[in-house]
């Protein structure tokens, strides 16, 4: 079975550089809300310092959403503390 990756635009620079390191893990993380809040805050529509480089719908019609390049290095979790 195919999933279509959708390229969606980052609103902010939530990103970084990750130099020339080679992908080495995949962080996954659950998100407890809905999809498309998510998709507005992963890709820096409400000024939280956090991005991912994929969000994987739960539900039929989402789909899966490219936000950060591979080359660059996502916030993920945001500021770690």
């Amino acid at each position: 079975m195919l999933y279509p990756v959708q390229k969606v635009n980052m609103k902010q620079p939530y990103f970084g550089s990750r130099g020339d390191l080679p992908v080495s893990l995949v962080v996954v993380h659950y998100t407890a809300g809905r999809e498309q809040g998510d998709l507005e805050v992963l890709r820096g529509g409400m000024d939280r310092l956090v991005s991912v480089h994929y969000l994987v719908g739960r539900h039929d019609g989402f789909g899966i959403k490219a936000l950060v390049l591979e080359s660059k290095a996502a916030w993920h979790a945001g500021k770690s503390q």
